[in-house]
């Protein structure tokens, strides 16, 4: 059984905060995990957006989905390997 978090006593409105995309995440919109995304997402940043070549100047970068390659949790989880 996992309760929700009704059941932990929050509050409609706290669930509504809860339940919204946070619009200042760093992630692709479309963000998912598994190796079919990971692998899209290195063909993006390093083919169709050509980004590679500016990777040192942004890779600390924390706001965009472009900033830094994003690619921890695919690498993390073995979806994709160096």
């Amino acid at each position: 059984y996992m309760p929700t978090l009704g059941d932990l006593g929050y509050s409609p409105e706290d669930i509504e905060l809860a339940s919204a995309v946070d619009t200042r995440t760093a992630m692709p919109d479309n963000y998912r995990g598994g190796e079919t995304f990971a692998l899209a997402r290195v063909k993006d940043y390093i083919w169709d957006k050509d980004l590679l070549k500016v990777y040192f100047d942004t890779r600390n970068g924390m706001i965009g989905s472009d900033y830094s390659t994003k690619f921890a949790p695919w690498l993390a989880h073995g979806n994709v390997s160096p």
